[in-house]
């Protein structure tokens, strides 16, 4: 599971089970050759034998949009069978995916639904609202 913050951010991935519950960040994730070391950047392979997302976060390091992982990055690995959701935190925008249970048809191959956060959490007069 990944979790990220606008506050400072920053991105966390969460491996749990039953008995173990460890946190990751850019410094501590387990780095190899097919999964080098990048300031402020890691991620985890989905599925064994699957294009791996370096190919695609490398060349685009410091250039990345959530627009480019939703149309590039996310049909491509094969992520996301039962969700997919895409934040971005600057705009206050999310893009979903979700599978159709009709046609068995995965979420990374569904058309991403587009939500635009800015009524309920934009900002004003550049802080956040009081929200309760």
């Amino acid at each position: 599971m990944g979790v990220g913050s606008k506050v400072n951010n920053t991105f966390r991935i969460v491996q749990y089970s039953h008995t173990e519950l460890d946190v990751f960040d850019d410094n501590n994730w387990h780095f190899d050759a097919n999964h080098p070391q990048t300031k402020d950047m890691m991620w985890k392979e989905y599925r064994s034998g699957t294009s791996c997302f370096k190919n695609f976060l490398l060349p685009n390091y410091g250039k990345i949009e959530p627009e480019m992982i939703v149309r590039d990055l996310v049909a491509f690995g094969q992520t996301g069978d039962s969700q997919v959701a895409v934040m971005d935190y600057a705009n206050y925008h999310v893009y979903l995916m979700y599978p159709n249970p009709d046609t068995l048809t995965v979420a990374y191959f569904r058309p991403a639904i587009f939500v635009d956060l800015n009524p309920f959490f934009g900002t004003v007069n550049g802080t956040l609202p009081n929200i309760k």
